[in-house]
């Protein structure tokens, strides 16, 4: 889930698109019904991480 690679360039080309991508994402992320991996390198994570993280401490 680096910075760059998700949400890709392809996802950014109209809102709509970066917006279905968007929706993925927290689909793919609220499935797991134990444990959930999310792998970057570091200081380069996607944009995305960051909201979520924001998220499920309550901050959002």
């Amino acid at each position: 889930m680096n910075a760059g690679d998700i949400p890709s360039n392809r996802d950014k080309k109209s809102p709509g698109s970066l917006r279905e991508a968007r929706r993925l994402f927290y689909v793919s992320v609220t499935r797991p019904r134990k444990e959930l991996a999310i792998v970057f390198q570091e200081r380069n994570y996607s944009p995305w991480i960051a909201d979520l993280s924001r998220r499920s401490k309550g901050d959002a």
